[in-house]
């Protein structure tokens, strides 16, 4: 049976709003172009607080026993809002490369942690959670390195991750929000199905079945040949 909304968890809906609230965060940071020109450092910490901030009121609308990845992603935000906040004086280039740097390392913490648990609980989940958290470590490795030019390029450097990382996280959210264990499992039985390998067995299993009906179809009609002699030459010595 398909998932529908009335049914599901309300914590998984609490989960795709904040992600859609993250992506909504990197498109505000995007329509406003000077956004933190000129204290790029602060504004970046004050967007991480509000990130912690969504991340604890999702996780309280609707609280998952035992799961408590939201809010490990809120003191992820926290730390490193904090460590921007302390350093805002310092060195631009490298108090934000180094600030993406923590979240990053610490998200992808927090996720392979909820992977182990997932496939541990035998959910099919930790495929998508897996594939998604390798994607966001590139787009985070990206984003670092790029965060060490001016600040022009980081200003729009930060809306890309901010988009980007909600969108991953709603692509991931939906997935679990609308898809049961039993569609997953057809879905992967069919991606292995189409091995093209295993065409290529069938294609020479038919025309190996060809071939032996082919020969078979010959030795009958040989033998009916040998027949119709042998009666001729009984016939001919008769006379």
């Amino acid at each position: 049976m398909k998932k529908t909304l009335k049914n599901s968890d309300l914590s998984l809906i609490t989960q795709v709003l904040l992600s859609l609230l993250i992506m909504i965060m990197g498109i505000i940071i995007m329509i406003f172009k000077s956004f933190g020109l000129v204290e790029i450092v602060l504004y970046i910490s004050i967007l991480f607080y509000v990130l912690a901030f969504l991340s604890i009121l999702a996780y309280f609308i609707k609280r998952k026993e035992g799961d408590y990845e939201i809010l490990l992603l809120a003191l992820i935000s926290v730390i490193t809002a904090t460590f921007l906040f302390l350093f805002k004086n310092d060195n631009v280039l490298m108090i934000l490369g180094i600030g993406m740097t923590i979240f990053t390392i610490l998200e992808i913490m927090n996720r392979i942690y909820k992977i182990f648990t997932l496939k541990k609980e035998e959910n099919f989940m930790w495929i998508i959670k897996f594939i998604i958290t390798f994607v966001i470590g590139v787009l985070g490795l990206l984003t670092t390195i790029n965060l060490f030019k001016e600040i022009t390029v980081q200003t729009m450097m930060i809306a890309y991750y901010f988009i980007t990382f909600g969108f991953l996280l709603s692509i991931e959210n939906f997935i679990e929000l609308f898809m049961t264990d039993k569609q997953f499992k057809k879905i992967l039985s069919k991606m292995l199905d189409e091995d093209p390998y295993s065409n290529l067995e069938n294609i020479k299993e038919d025309r190996i079945k060809k071939i032996e009906e082919q020969n078979k179809k010959k030795t009958t009609s040989v033998k009916k040949n040998q027949k119709s002699v042998k009666t001729k030459t009984k016939k001919n010595t008769n006379k």
